[in-house]
């Protein structure tokens, strides 16, 4: 192990707990605070401060959340205070949502019981982290999520995606039908050769082997499709490798496009 520079290890002798504690209350960006029994601050860091619009934490204590919030949300805010109070129970990383403010603000909330060193319970006090940009980006995400899903079940063509053995995770209606299969749950997990066999399935897991193993493409191949429903079609078929963020093969993404052409 490389030695740390001797400056590094020296801590000056006039270095208290304290300043310690001071330090970090200045510099997290979460929010804290503490209060006493009757919801009153005791202190708050910088953070806090700043999101109350204070030029300094002192400026808040004595102070409680009415002063700061409209009152139905500060009602909320000391009913739970209260019950942690109460119980001397609190809660980690907590979700709440607030629309108290001008718009609507998301926090990863820990509170707990403040208690003295016999035991006693002082008051409580907590940490906010503002989450309201993850959580947004978290719904943009999903959304993307059902409009990709919506586009995919509606399109004619047969699209799937199977996993690395093989076993198909996603599925559009067109492609279900070839099954005979009326929902994902019907298919999901399973292989095609557990619904069909032949030549036909030897060409598949041929080709889904060459992808998986070679990280070969097949791209716009013309086939034979004997095992489109009730009848045998030219069709189009593509498979290419489905990459992690790693850049390694974990499955196959596909589709194939029926042609007009009846084949024999």
């Amino acid at each position: 192990m490389t030695d740390l520079p001797q400056q590094a290890l020296k801590i000056p002798s006039n270095t208290t707990p304290a300043l310690f504690y001071q330090r970090l209350m200045e510099l997290l960006p979460e929010h804290v605070y503490f209060k006493d029994l009757n919801g009153r601050f005791l202190c708050i860091n910088k953070a806090q401060a700043q999101f109350f619009k204070l030029s300094s934490p002192e400026e808040a204590i004595g102070k409680s959340d009415y002063d700061f919030f409209p009152h139905e949300f500060a009602r909320i805010k000391d009913q739970d205070e209260r019950e942690i109070i109460r119980t001397g129970v609190g809660f980690l990383d907590k979700e709440e949502r607030s629309d108290a403010l001008s718009h609507v603000r998301w926090t990863l909330t820990t509170k707990l019981p403040l208690v003295s060193a016999e035991g006693e319970i002082l008051g409580t006090f907590g940490i906010s982290r503002d989450i309201t940009e993850t959580k947004h980006a978290h719904a943009a995400l999903e959304e993307q999520h059902r409009l990709l899903k919506t586009l995919i079940e509606i399109l004619p063509c047969r699209i799937f995606v199977k996993d690395s053995e093989g076993r198909i995770q996603v599925s559009n209606e067109a492609y279900r039908r070839t099954f005979g299969a009326k929902s994902q749950h019907e298919i999901i997990g399973r292989r095609v050769e557990e619904f069909f066999s032949g030549s036909r399935i030897e060409q598949i897991t041929a080709d889904d082997r060459a992808v998986l193993e070679r990280g070969m493409s097949i791209l716009n191949r013309e086939e034979c499709d004997a095992y489109y429903p009730g009848e045998n079609r030219w069709s189009l078929l593509s498979k290419v490798p489905l990459l992690n963020l790693e850049g390694r093969i974990q499955g196959i993404v596909g589709n194939a496009h029926a042609l007009a052409m009846m084949c024999l």
